[in-house]
């Protein structure tokens, strides 16, 4: 396979200003030759499609976006990462202030960017679909190559290290798995890197639809296992059942909620997919040992401190202003 630093790639920039609602899939169309890298930068209130085939990393550098995938829908904001799957259609949904970066090709660009690294090794394997936390290395990762692809006269501006710059974007973001991988049954590592995907995809569909009753038959099914083997498999490799992991994550986001805004506790009970006001009240005093105002007076107290990416989508701001002037 040829190293990702011997070959062409095209990195083409799409900007799509506010209100705009457009589909990935002609300009797949039209690209030819060399492997093409679409870096989409979509402003608020817009709706962007991409095709099934397609995979991408996407980050909400200001206000807030959905990645919807038919029924199944995840929040971003800025404090986090997706990689979307390439085996459904995509929709990116930004709000009235929402703006996202995505970097999205097809699998078989992909497989070629990543042919030089641990990762490309493996043809099924490349990319697993998931929620990152957004890291600010993965954060200046991500401004790193736009500034890159739109200014030629910045210093990595030769798709060469625009690659590179994936490339370790992508590791970054990855290299938690290996771990996981080591746990799944295979006697090759492309066998535990499939099976890890046919996992790792289920997961990330239990992650989107925290909302939704379980449906662990269905869970198993779109993974091609029996009920009784994806459930033992699932906790070997991530170490808890479905059931507590989607207990955990209803947990987590509705603390988010009621940290991030002043909805009531059963509005956040029905949204995260809680019965009722007080079973999310008795998970949240067994989890954290408080209840939904003590988690609220706490954040408020904690909200001088900023998250990691806050001041990247300023860095953003800043070199659009100065390439305008």
């Amino acid at each position: 396979s040829p190293h990702p630093h011997t070959f062409a790639v095209n990195f083409v920039v799409n900007t799509f200003p506010a209100r705009s609602h457009k589909i990935l899939g002609d300009a797949l169309s039209a690209a030819t030759g060399d492997p093409h890298f679409f870096i989409c930068r979509i402003g608020p209130d817009s709706t962007f499609r991409v095709p099934a085939g397609c995979t991408g990393i996407w980050w909400s550098c200001r206000g807030s976006a959905k990645a919807i995938y038919g029924d199944a829908v995840t929040s971003l904001d800025r404090r986090s990462i997706v990689v979307s799957d390439s085996q459904r259609p995509l929709d990116i949904v930004t709000g009235a202030t929402g703006r996202v970066i995505g970097f999205v090709a097809t699998i078989a660009h992909w497989r070629i960017l990543m042919s030089g690294t641990d990762f490309g090794s493996c043809r099924e394997s490349l990319l697993f679909p998931a929620l990152h936390r957004a890291t600010r290395h993965a954060c200046r990762l991500i401004v790193r190559t736009l500034r890159a692809s739109e200014d030629d006269a910045s210093p990595i501006s030769g798709a060469v290290n625009r690659v590179v710059v994936v490339t370790e974007l992508i590791d970054h973001l990855q290299r938690p798995f290996e771990s996981l991988i080591a746990r799944c049954p295979g006697r090759s590592l492309q066998q535990k890197r499939t099976i890890f995907m046919r996992l790792q995809r289920a997961r990330n569909h239990l992650v989107s639809n925290t909302h939704r009753a379980l449906n662990i038959k269905s869970l198993a099914f779109s993974a091609n296992y029996s009920v009784w083997r994806f459930i033992r498999l699932y906790g070997t490799v991530f170490g808890e059942t479905p059931y507590a992991a989607i207990s955990r994550c209803r947990i987590e986001q509705a603390q988010q909620l009621l940290q991030s805004a002043d909805t009531c506790v059963g509005d956040v009970a029905s949204a995260v997919g809680f019965e009722s006001r007080s079973a999310l009240t008795r998970a949240l005093k067994k989890r954290f040992g408080a209840n939904a105002t003590q988690l609220r007076t706490t954040s408020r107290r904690s909200q001088r401190v900023r998250s990691p990416a806050a001041s990247l989508p300023r860095i953003v701001q800043s070199h659009k202003s100065r390439k305008s002037s």
